[in-house]
């Protein structure tokens, strides 16, 4: 019999607004995998859609749970992540879903790596009737804080990307919501690249819903303004020093356009020279 005395509490947060045809295999995806020591809160804004109905049906199985007007979003989920209590956190929007195992994977490649502070999973994608259609190569989502910062438009899928309360409390223990109303998970990356490495795990942690509702991120309107305010929070990262920004920018160039060639070419000493060299962390490799 396996021990799951050592896995960490897992802090989720999942804010809701009419987004019941989707918010039941989003709460199924979280407590069907059997985590023993999850704490999961789900924050309703008022829906007539159903949604209450579908909450309550799980309630013994949540940690907490609301409805009723909050004031948006972002202010949901910043009361939500401020109430939890666990060493590992992270959210999960209600039209998007966790993978199978992943709760497991997660716990366990937390606690076998004490340094490791965040990770994010192999990107997954689901159309509207939740079938996973896309699937990115490890290779190709491995960051760097220059990377990260110096490419623009750089995405970290936020539904495959937890961390430890302690870099979250380093960071400031709060989403920047009041600057940032949607791309505010953009905003806590940079915070948290100050501080520490993004590893990389080889499990699908989490999955993106692409539609075509009214409410979602991937509408043009919302687009559009997520891209602004991202690149408002590179810039004001990025030129907070001038001669940091200077140096960053010439690394940027000499890592991952000149370096980069290097992992393309089939040669393992090439390989490590760019690894090193643009401080890219190892993949974490999880074992069943």
């Amino acid at each position: 019999m396996k021990s799951f005395s050592n896995l960490p509490k897992i802090s989720i947060v999942t804010v809701n607004l009419n987004h019941g045809h989707y918010l039941e295999h989003t709460i199924r995806s979280v407590l069907d995998q059997k985590y023993p020591n999850l704490e999961y809160m789900i924050f309703d804004g008022g829906s007539i859609d159903g949604s209450v109905e579908i909450i309550k049906k799980y309630e013994s199985q949540l940690t907490y749970w609301q409805s009723g007007k909050d004031g948006g979003h972002h202010l949901a989920l910043q009361q939500g992540l401020q109430m939890t209590t666990g060493k590992i956190m992270g959210w999960i929007n209600a039209d998007d879903c966790l993978m199978p195992g992943s709760l497991f994977a997660l716990g366990r490649t937390f606690s076998a790596n004490p340094d490791v502070k965040w990770i994010t999973g192999v990107p997954q994608y689901l159309n509207s009737r939740g079938a996973l259609y896309n699937y990115n190569d490890i290779a190709s989502e491995r960051w760097s804080k220059q990377l990260f910062l110096h490419q623009k438009h750089a995405a970290i899928q936020q539904e495959s990307t937890f961390w430890r309360r302690e870099l979250w409390e380093q960071a400031g223990g709060r989403l920047n919501v009041e600057q940032y109303t949607i791309a505010f998970d953009y905003e806590l990356w940079c915070r948290f690249f100050r501080y520490e490495k993004l590893y990389t795990t080889t499990v699908p942690i989490g999955a993106f819903r692409i539609t075509r509702g009214v409410n979602q991120q991937s509408t043009n309107a919302n687009r559009t303004l997520y891209l602004f305010q991202c690149e408002q929070a590179r810039k004001q990262e990025i030129n907070s020093s001038k001669l940091a920004a200077l140096f960053t920018a010439i690394l940027f160039l000499v890592q991952h356009r000149l370096l980069r060639l290097f992992y393309f070419l089939n040669s393992p000493i090439l390989k490590n020279i760019y690894l090193c060299t643009s401080k890219t962390p190892p993949v974490l490799v999880h074992h069943k």
